[in-house]
């Protein structure tokens, strides 16, 4: 059984807007949720490990799937808000054990 991205290592909680497709407005939103106990690393931040980033992203999220609060796929598009500062979507990457999601990955722009 793979083990779970520990808590300690997920300081975050993050506020998902996902895209109001009925809404009047090219930028409508829903109602946001939260999850909690995700990762943010900026794009400097990882430019010294072996990690690819989407073209432009400014930074990646990750979001365990058992210890992450709220834990949902997040579809490319949203609009996500970590320590007050907005960030999209522009990358959703599904990390499977088996048959089951492990974690996800965002890449944010």
């Amino acid at each position: 059984m793979p083990r779970q991205i520990p808590v300690v290592y997920m300081p975050e909680t993050m506020q998902v807007y996902l895209r109001d497709y009925d809404s009047e407005y090219d930028d409508g939103w829903l109602d946001p949720f939260e999850i909690e106990h995700v990762r943010f690393e900026r794009a400097e931040q990882l430019s010294s490990n072996a990690y690819k980033l989407s073209d432009g992203a400014k930074g990646r999220v990750w979001i365990d799937t058992v210890n992450s609060t709220g834990a949902t796929k997040v579809p490319i598009g949203s609009k996500v808000v970590i320590d007050e500062e907005s960030f999209i979507v522009s990358n959703c990457m599904a990390y499977k054990c088996g048959a089951k999601v492990h974690h996800w990955e965002l890449d944010v722009v």
